[in-house]
């Protein structure tokens, strides 16, 4: 099981409205909104006196797209009380603590509608 898709079925736990749109990278053009993408932007790992732990710590990107800018808002904050602050087991993965790190807001011209953009920090044990 790979790390993004436990953190998908977490998504999808807590924003029931996105059940099933919610995919890697970006939003398709046509796609059924409201949406969610989300992205690694960078991973790190913790080290000890005897060398790397199996401890990463990647930051995702998440972002939930929508015509209507209150409806982003709204399921973003529902996303972010949901998800910050997060340890437990999904998917079969240890997640030990989901950190919010910035959240912004955006409308996106080319495609006319609005980004609500979370950036959390999610650590985790690797096997």
């Amino acid at each position: 099981m790979l790390i993004e898709e436990a953190l998908k079925a977490l998504i999808e736990s807590v924003v029931l409205e996105v059940t099933g749109r919610t995919q890697p990278g970006f939003i398709e053009q046509d796609s059924i909104l409201p949406a969610i993408s989300y992205l690694k932007v960078s991973e790190g790992t913790s080290y000890t006196q005897q060398g790397p732990s199996n401890l990463l710590k990647p930051m995702f990107q998440i972002d939930i797209w929508d015509k209507s800018f209150k409806q982003a808002v709204t399921l973003a904050k529902k996303l972010r009380k949901g998800i910050s602050g997060y340890n437990g087991t999904v998917e079969g993965i240890e997640i030990k603590g989901i950190f919010l790190r910035n959240n912004s807001g955006v409308y996106e011209d080319a495609p006319e509608l609005w980004r609500n953009r979370t950036l959390i920090e999610l650590w985790y044990k690797e096997d």
